[in-house]
């Protein structure tokens, strides 16, 4: 889907469920697609007030509901939109809540069902209320809201600043503190399970304690083939961090054996200019300045089972198994971090696929997904977590 000259893609978002992909263009459209990145649907955005122009906004950040049946638009013309786009495609989507902002949004996040959280260019950041439909100030600074970053855990979050600042809020304490000022405006902000990353014109990537002690820097600009960075996104295990800039895609992977960030290989992409946007799914996603949507295989490796089941490692400690007869897919994840050492599919149906850690088991009921069931305790005193995708 790219565009002769100039189109940039604005957002990019992926349902937690891993089964829409949203992209914002630059005619103000939201275009959706399945798991398999095949196009289902577009529907057109809207302007807060109609005598304003239907082209008076642009559209800034994306956000799918923690159930992915809900989507958050967040646009310049001060207003978030809920969209609500249901299980099914062929249901009709709806506007479910307006949110009436007080200045352009810059950045969403929806860290739980009835928590959404607005960051604006008036320095405000907010809450809104999917059920009340209302909102509320969480903190407010004096340099606007540049990004937006919850923790893999959704028990905190951070936000960067025009004026270079990192404030961390904890939903916990529910409170806010400056913890550093970064070397330039962090419009590429990630909070992981090991801290902070952060990047920006300077070239340069930061790692910060969660009281803001510098832990690693990382000077790219000595790269003259590099650029600044425009976005980054974390990988849905934390372990994994990609930047980008123009042509180029960085990986960041966190060692657990040094306790550190490694730099990993650099993707250079010809012509595809500036990277205006970036989600991660199982398979990954990249959007660009002239409104081309590229699938990037993050697969470390594969392997075949019975010659019936794919696993592909995303990391170390994600793997997605796909039924190669029936293409259906599960995921296994290590919340704890640790790596996937063997995979295997048991049952006389192959129900089960089982992995195994140092430490411990991770457990897929193949069958109960199909009928929408949770959790079983299979080994209480080994399992890890039981995931039912």
């Amino acid at each position: 889907m790219q565009r002769d000259g100039i189109a940039k893609i604005r957002a990019i978002a992926v349902a937690p469920n891993n089964r829409k992909v949203a992209i914002a263009t630059a005619d103000l459209n939201i275009v959706l697609f399945d798991d398999k990145l095949q196009k289902k649907d577009k529907f057109a955005t809207k302007p807060v007030d109609s005598k304003y122009g239907k082209k008076s906004y642009i559209v800034t950040s994306l956000a799918f509901s923690p159930d992915s049946t809900k989507l958050a638009i967040g646009q310049t013309d001060n207003i978030v939109f809920v969209y609500k786009l249901g299980e099914t495609w062929d249901e009709k989507k709806v506007i479910c809540n307006k949110f009436t902002q007080s200045a352009p949004v810059t950045s969403l996040i929806w860290p739980e069902e009835n928590r959404l959280i607005i960051g604006l260019t008036d320095g405000k950041v907010r809450y809104a209320s999917v059920h009340s439909n209302k909102c509320s100030t969480i903190y407010k600074t004096d340099a606007g809201i540049i990004s937006l970053a919850q923790s893999p855990n959704r028990r905190s979050f951070v936000s960067g600043h025009e004026d270079s600042a990192i404030i961390l809020f904890s939903f916990e304490t529910r409170t806010q503190s400056k913890i550093c000022v970064h070397t330039t405006p962090p419009y590429c902000l990630l909070l992981s399970n090991f801290g902070i990353l952060a990047a920006g014109a300077d070239k340069r990537i930061v790692s910060y304690s969660e009281q803001g002690r510098i832990l690693q820097e990382f000077d790219c600009g000595r790269d003259p083939k590099e650029r600044s960075f425009n976005c980054a996104i974390l990988d849905p295990t934390g372990y994994n961090a990609i930047f980008g800039s123009f042509d180029r895609l960085k990986l960041m992977s966190w060692s657990q054996r040094r306790g550190a960030w490694d730099e990993g290989q650099i993707l250079t992409i010809k012509n595809l200019y500036v990277v205006t946007a970036l989600t991660w799914k199982p398979d990954g996603s990249t959007g660009n300045l002239s409104g081309l949507v590229l699938s990037i295989d993050c697969a470390l490796k594969r392997a075949l089972i019975k010659n019936q089941f794919e696993t592909t490692f995303v990391s170390p400690s994600q793997v997605v198994v796909r039924d190669i007869n029936s293409d259906a897919r599960c995921v296994l994840r290590s919340d704890k971090g640790l790596s996937i050492t063997d995979i295997r599919v048991m049952g006389r149906t192959s129900r089960y696929v089982i992995a195994y850690t140092a430490s411990t088991l991770i457990m897929v009921d193949r069958e109960t997904e199909k009928k929408g069931l949770k959790s079983y305790n299979f080994f209480p005193r080994l399992q890890e977590n039981n995931n039912f995708l």
